[in-house]
């Protein structure tokens, strides 16, 4: 990559005369050679499928890059738009590299294609803020936002570009919707996938008709429908999972702070019900207060103390008298929902977990999405039993669908997206802290109570086999009686062009 010297670069940064100079040659300059038919901004608006207004804004914005290139006195990055505008000058090379950079710029100006790296990618994004700040500097205004977009979205990793021939082949833009104000921060993307989904599910929307022509899905060929049927389920399957997480993150919306969980609270927020009954008989063995017979049998030794929590208690009544075996204790007591109201409760209020209402709405937005796909596979199926066409394939799919119908209502999420992200950060927080020290009371409960699992001598990993735990090693290092995280992020950009180096 070519850079401008030094001195060079510096002079030509202070001196007023000069950069009024370059600016005025820019500006005059005309990108259209004489008597052209078709105009530089023609040219890029049909390329682009721009108008011709935002045609000559980039065009503008294009002018402006330029000067920069040659001002700024650092490595510039253009917005693809701006990008754009300098792929079709580049194009006519002639008048490119003999008359516009030696008669208008005074220098080359390489444009440079980015290598895909991580490291080019971590450059691109500097060189495109300082860019950015370079022209707040030098314009004194903010870029516009629909050509200069912020960093995140000029680099999204998941872009994909494609040449298209628009004569043959029609182009469909993602509706980029205004979302209602409780849906600020819902998933990118989500409104984008459920279109798409819902566009599936409207071609379907006539199927208690007849067919009337070859493009209405059940007048397709056996193997045409099939392959339209798997994309309509994959899409569907996917728009609820995105249902799930947009209510998940209107639930959690209004998070302050980290919230001081209880260990019980913690065991709720990771496993449910099933751990919370666990952890708490954990507690008691480790107190000494509950001795592990054999085939997990638990028998009470020493006087409970008021418990904080209804479960404690009433795992403490169960104790006292002949108490069920192993796995059956835990089942009866997580059966009894009623004992865990005030730490589901707790967690509700703490924007953690979703309430029952948030958990319903996504099992009716599932069931109906989900049925409507169903049904779909089920008017198919009457006409191809009713025409005797094999139907074997179809049936498998059906149940396919009934499989992933059940698990959709099913399984919704509970957590908030913030209570997700908390109960992630405390799990990796307690893989990080890998020690062989002693391990204390708290501790074991805390690890136990977000893992599932702790590291306990060889007699009570065998006894409490049964309740789940296992010892594989430890994962705490301090005695402390709860748990903490932090977290962090990175990313980068993806392909595109890497900007200019400068000039040389």
């Amino acid at each position: 990559m070519t850079t401008t010297p030094p001195l060079k670069r510096l002079y030509t940064i202070l001196d007023p005369q000069a950069r009024d100079a370059v600016a005025t040659r820019i500006r005059r300059w005309s990108f259209d050679p004489p008597d052209a038919p078709l105009t530089f901004a023609a040219k890029l608006a049909r390329e682009n499928g721009w108008s011709a207004r935002q045609a000559a804004r980039v065009i503008e914005e294009y002018r402006r890059f330029l000067l920069l290139a040659v001002t700024a006195g650092h490595p510039v990055c253009p917005a693809d738009a701006v990008d754009q505008a300098w792929h079709q000058h580049l194009l006519d090379s002639r008048a490119y590299w003999e008359e516009f950079c030696p008669q208008v710029l005074g220098r080359a100006l390489h444009h440079s294609p980015s290598k895909g790296s991580a490291e080019e990618r971590r450059r691109l994004g500097e060189a495109y803020r300082r860019t950015l700040a370079s022209y707040r500097a030098t314009f004194g205004e903010e870029p516009p936002k629909d050509l200069w977009p912020a960093e995140e979205e000029r680099f999204r990793p998941n872009q994909r570009w494609q040449r298209l021939e628009t004569s043959r082949c029609w182009v469909l833009p993602q509706p980029r919707l205004r979302r209602p104000r409780g849906w600020a921060r819902a998933p990118r993307g989500w409104m984008g996938g459920g279109l798409l989904a819902l566009m599936g599910l409207a071609l379907t929307g006539c199927g208690a008709l007849a067919p009337t022509h070859s493009f209405h899905p059940l007048a397709l060929t056996g193997p045409e429908f099939l392959l339209f049927y798997g994309v309509v389920c994959l899409c569907t399957v996917s728009l609820v999972k995105k249902l799930h997480e947009a209510l998940a993150t209107i639930a959690g919306k209004g998070l302050n702070g980290t919230p001081n969980l209880s260990v019980l609270e913690m065991a709720y927020l990771a496993g449910g019900e099933r751990r919370v009954v666990k952890t708490a008989i954990l507690r008691l063995v480790l107190e000494g207060k509950v001795k592990l017979g054999a085939r997990g049998v638990c028998k009470l030794v020493k006087p409970v103390t008021v418990p904080k929590y209804r479960v404690e208690g009433r795992l403490h009544e169960l104790l006292k008298g002949q108490p069920p075996r192993g796995v059956a204790l835990q089942r009866r007591l997580a059966g009894e929902r009623a004992l865990f109201a005030p730490l589901r409760q707790s967690l509700e209020q703490q924007r953690l977990i979703n309430k029952p209402s948030v958990v319903a709405l996504g099992r009716v937005g599932a069931a109906v999405l989900m049925g409507a796909v169903w049904l779909l596979g089920v008017m198919r199926l009457q006409l191809g039993l009713a025409a005797g066409r094999p139907v074997g394939f179809l049936i498998v799919s059906l149940l396919l669908v009934t499989v992933a119908w059940v698990v959709c209502v099913g399984s919704p999420q509970r957590c908030t997206a913030c209570g997700e992200g908390i109960r992630k950060g405390l799990s990796q927080a307690m893989e990080r802290s890998s020690s062989g020290s002693p391990l204390g009371l708290e501790t074991q409960l805390s690890v136990f109570a977000v893992l599932g699992w702790v590291s306990l001598d060889p007699y009570l990993t065998m006894s409490l086999g049964e309740a789940g735990i296992r010892t594989t090693r430890a994962v705490v290092t301090s005695d402390s009686g709860g748990a903490s995280s932090d977290g962090g992020g990175g990313g980068g950009c993806g392909g595109g062009c890497g900007g200019c180096g400068g000039c040389g």
